[in-house]
Order: structure tokens, then sequence, then C-alpha cells
């Protein structure tokens, strides 16, 4: 059983399209590193993954047994 999976997730800020279908799964003892620019939607996307905001489309689902540790930008 995966930990998280996402199926053709689209996320938009601001008329902005971050992700358009995307599709990810990450199955246990896995290790992932999340890297991009600036604005590229990095923290958007874990925002959406915390459950934060809504997709605009797709789905994600984060396993029950999963754990999730973020760190705010913003002081």
């Amino acid at each position: 059983m995966s930990l998280l999976v996402i199926s053709d997730l689209t996320l938009r800020i601001a008329g902005r399209t971050l992700l358009d279908g995307a599709s990810l799964s990450i199955d246990p003892g896995r290790k992932i590193g999340l890297v991009g620019r600036n604005g590229a939607g990095k923290s958007t996307l874990l925002a959406a993954i915390a459950g934060d905001i809504a997709p605009d489309g797709g789905s994600i689902h984060l396993s029950a047994r999963a754990r999730m540790a973020r760190i705010r930008q913003e002081a």
C-alpha cells in the first residue's frame, strides 16, 4: 500500500497553472526530495497534500499511517 498517491492532479494559483495532470505514488521506505525554482509550486503542492488547499482537479490520498511535518516559510 502506498503512503501517498496523487492522481491526475491540477493546481492553480491566481489563474496560473502550477500542475496539470500530475501523478505520483510513494511507497513505504522511499525517500524523496522536492526541488524547483521559486514560484514553481513546491509549497502549494505540500499545502494540497496536507489538506490546507483543495486541488483544482484530480485527487490526493495520504495514508492514515503517514506523517507529514512542515516548517512555515513566513516568520
